[in-house]
């Protein structure tokens, strides 16, 4: 795990998850990428992902690589630089809250409770 911040990489090292605290920019040869069987890219500034993301793949150009972005832009710029698959965080939101709301209705459907709220249609409509 390469981190910027000394305590996080402090705390996953106590843990023991190797960690070394540095830029993954220049420190991206430390993750030892030849071993590794995929790289999670979570670097909130898409440009320096971006940077991360070319130089894992010059390193291992069969590694699965998984980024983070926050737009269709950053997305289209994340798979460019060679990203597998990029996730978008308000679309990963949205499919959680969709998935919430499918799981309460069908117990809602199964065990009406006199609380839950209905829709009626009406007949001017």
């Amino acid at each position: 795990m390469i981190d910027e911040n000394d305590v996080v990489a402090a705390e996953l090292n106590a843990a023991g998850t190797e960690a070394i605290a540095a830029n993954g920019v220049t420190s991206l040869k430390a993750a030892n990428l030849d071993k590794a069987r995929c790289l999670l890219v979570a670097v909130p500034e898409n440009f320096e992902a971006g940077q991360i993301v070319e130089q894992a793949r010059a390193i291992s150009p069969d590694l699965l690589i998984f980024a983070r972005g926050h737009s269709e832009a950053e997305k289209a710029h994340l798979e460019s630089c060679g990203a597998s698959a990029v996730v978008l965080g308000e679309e990963e939101i949205a499919s959680a809250m969709l998935g919430f709301y499918t799981a309460m209705a069908q117990r809602s459907s199964a065990n009406p409770t006199p609380t839950e709220p209905h829709v009626r249609q009406s007949a001017t409509t």
